[in-house]
């Protein structure tokens, strides 16, 4: 389970870039935020968090 978790997590961290680059290069813009970017950026940092404090409280002896 801690494998899919964190999986998603570097997933959804690093596929958060392309909808800022896309709204970049549609708008010739880089001054405001994609809100896919962020929405997807956000989850994969609370996706990894949960994976960190899981596999550090509840899986200490895994």
């Amino acid at each position: 389970m801690l494998e899919v978790i964190g999986s998603l997590a570097g997933i959804f961290t690093t596929m958060s870039v392309f909808p800022q680059v896309y709204k970049t290069i549609k708008t010739g813009s880089a001054g405001d935020f994609s809100t896919a970017g962020m929405i997807m950026m956000t989850t994969g940092v609370f996706s990894d968090g949960i994976r960190l404090l899981y596999q550090q409280y509840a899986c200490s002896f895994c």
